[in-house]
């Protein structure tokens, strides 16, 4: 017996959601080039979706939430805060490995 998973998960999409998840990616790549200048290539599919579930598939509430949360990540560098912890475990790391302590 194959069990259905909850609608709104790419595994579960009606036709209607596959489109508005085309448009919503569509319309989020073009004010990233335009308004934005932000890379969205972190985002998939999945990220998408759960924006436009948060919004019920609302595509107007959904691109105005989207908006908020990139020009968020842009104000607070939240992309730049990741590379700077990336890179500070990196050197904690090394620095703590035994090969350095010799």
């Amino acid at each position: 017996m194959v069990t259905k998973g909850p609608d709104g998960y790419l595994e579960t999409l009606t036709a209607t959601q596959k489109k508005l998840l085309d448009d919503f990616k569509a319309e989020t790549r073009k004010r990233s080039g335009e308004a934005w200048k932000y890379d969205l290539s972190q985002f998939d599919d999945y990220d998408y979706l759960r924006f436009l579930r948060a919004r019920k598939f609302d595509m107007k509430k959904t691109l105005e939430m989207f908006e908020r949360y990139i020009r968020w990540r842009i104000a607070f560098g939240a992309d730049k805060i990741m590379v700077f912890l990336s890179s500070a475990i990196a050197c904690d790391r090394r620095s703590s490995s035994p090969s350095a302590k010799q």
